[in-house]
């Protein structure tokens, strides 16, 4: 997972307000993408369970993950969050943060130190998803 979005900005991430305009995601962008998609399903409604992964309950079960957050990312805290619930419930979960980087980087940038960091790391666990 790069830079997940699994719960609903009004989640109260004090990401969102750090980094509104740090990078080329904003958190105004964040919240017309996260609007757009619920097409007016109300964040409490119980169907977004299945929309937003840090609302769901148990988390045992859900999948060997790479979870990567970036530091200027307005989606920074929902990943963290992420991470440390997917540990709580026992799942195989390797997060890498990356402390100088914005939303997109992997992809955006080029070769970067950054992204060859990225691409290491998803070699690897391709790799040993591979071997299994």
């Amino acid at each position: 997972m790069i830079y997940p979005a699994t719960q609903h900005y009004h989640a109260a991430m004090r990401s969102y307000t750090e980094h509104a305009k740090s990078g080329p995601l904003t958190t105004s962008i964040m919240r017309w993408f996260m609007d757009t998609y619920l097409d007016g399903l109300a964040p409490a409604d119980p169907a977004t369970e299945i929309i937003f992964p840090g609302k769901r309950i148990p988390l045992r079960g859900f999948p060997r993950s790479l979870l990567v957050t970036a530091e200027k990312d307005p989606l920074r805290d929902d990943g963290k969050r992420l991470a440390i619930a997917l540990q709580r419930a026992d799942v195989t979960v390797q997060h890498e943060h990356f402390s100088q980087e914005a939303h997109g980087f992997p992809c955006s940038e080029g070769p970067t130190p950054g992204h060859e960091r990225f691409m290491s790391l998803t070699k690897g666990l391709v790799e040993a998803i591979s071997e299994q």
